[in-house]
């Protein structure tokens, strides 16, 4: 769009996401299936987690714009 060429971190956040997204609550639900330790207080962790990869992204994409 603008004629840049040089590295931005447009190019890491697809794989960001996907790797600290996908592939951390699949091997999440892995290890909850054999040791249960999912609870409230667990629960809780998991949703500050999640908001702050959203976050991670956001800025990343704010980042590679800028």
């Amino acid at each position: 769009m603008n004629g840049f060429t040089d590295f931005t971190t447009l190019s890491v956040v697809h794989t960001h996401y996907l790797m600290l997204g996908m592939a951390f609550f699949l091997l999440l639900v892995l290890v909850e299936k054999n040791f249960h330790f999912v609870a409230t207080k667990v629960s809780k962790y998991l949703l500050f987690y999640y908001n702050g990869l959203n976050l991670t992204v956001v800025m990343f994409v704010v980042r590679g714009v800028v």
